[in-house]
């Protein structure tokens, strides 16, 4: 049964030999698209280093809960988004994942290794 993090390891074997349509066509989408000073501010407010990077989804939630609405809001947050400079930079950085799930058995082996101790001679616990 594979544990919460296993779906955090991508399989090897699946190979993306096409760029997805949707995302092609939203990529062109973001780079027409025009945002005007006064919805700039707006989606700012929500997305900013206080409020946090917190992505598409709860950007628009904000805005919404907080009454704002505009033609093309999703887009235009996704275009806001897409062109942060500190998500602009944090999203070329390649770290590896934290997790030790594997798709096979033994495909990742953790051990401790422990050398040069001394002998405890104590009886404390």
């Amino acid at each position: 049964m594979p544990d919460k993090l296993s779906r955090l390891v991508s399989n090897p074997e699946e190979t993306e030999t096409s760029i997805d349509t949707e995302t092609a066509v939203l990529a062109v989408a973001v780079a027409q698209v025009a945002i005007s000073d006064a919805e700039y501010a707006i989606i700012s407010s929500q997305y900013n280093a206080v409020r946090g990077h917190v992505g598409v989804d709860i950007t628009l939630y904000r805005l919404r809960k907080g009454g704002y609405t505009f033609p093309n809001l999703e887009l235009k947050v996704r275009t806001f988004i897409r062109k942060c400079p500190l998500c602009e930079l944090t999203s070329q950085i390649k770290a590896p994942k934290f997790t030790t799930a594997a798709l096979y058995p033994f495909q990742v082996i953790c051990a401790d290794h422990f050398r040069n101790t001394r002998k405890d001679t104590s009886t404390h616990w």
